[in-house]
């Protein structure tokens, strides 16, 4: 019983310590509980953004706090793109995001068309506002399938196995690649 109130105490100071500079390296040093961080999982497309937020532990699945969509607003571009900054922006600060992983473009065979280049105006204005709040990484799906597993990007998307593994949490099938943007930088 001891034990169990124990836990329940360091668990309750580590939520209260997240997002404190280091509070992991304190706990380590203790031998407490392990703290996850978390980490944000982001798609672009010209129309808006998918993001996953997720608590990502050493290992075990990470748990999705957040699956959801930024739609950019219609009308001005240029005042769509500062809202999009703010809210990207104000997210990661509020929530304590700590890293931050973007899909890079594709290079497409049938050349850059608008929608590829309004995708990639998009991208920019995430990545910026995401930069000034957390550390960012820009992974490519080529990248992914080379370096992580011996499957393609694809080949995990779409295996309901693998993702039942993985994560914790629910999380709409069409927000998979943003939450394989995190599983392939643990």
């Amino acid at each position: 019983m001891t034990e169990s109130l124990t836990m329940l105490t360091i668990r309750s100071f580590e939520n209260a310590c997240r997002g404190i500079s280091g509070a992991n390296e304190y706990f380590d040093m203790l031998g407490g509980a392990e703290m996850s961080e978390r980490w944000l999982g982001v798609q672009v497309s010209g129309a808006g953004v998918i993001l996953v937020d997720a608590e990502v532990p050493k290992d075990g699945p990470i748990t999705i706090v957040l699956d959801d969509s930024l739609k950019l607003a219609n009308g001005d571009r240029a005042k769509a793109f500062c809202t999009m900054y703010s809210r990207l922006h104000d997210y990661a600060k509020e929530k304590g995001i700590k890293r931050a992983f973007v899909k890079d473009s594709a290079v497409s065979k049938g050349g850059m068309g608008k929608a590829h280049l309004a995708a990639a105006e998009l991208r920019g204005v995430a990545i910026a506002a995401l930069g000034s709040a957390c550390e960012v990484s820009i992974l490519s799906k080529a990248s992914i399938s080379r370096n992580y597993g011996n499957r393609n990007m694809d080949e995990y998307v779409k295996d309901e196995s693998f993702w039942q593994e993985n994560t914790d949490g629910k999380m709409r099938s069409g927000s998979r690649e943003a939450a394989m943007l995190i599983l392939a930088s643990r």
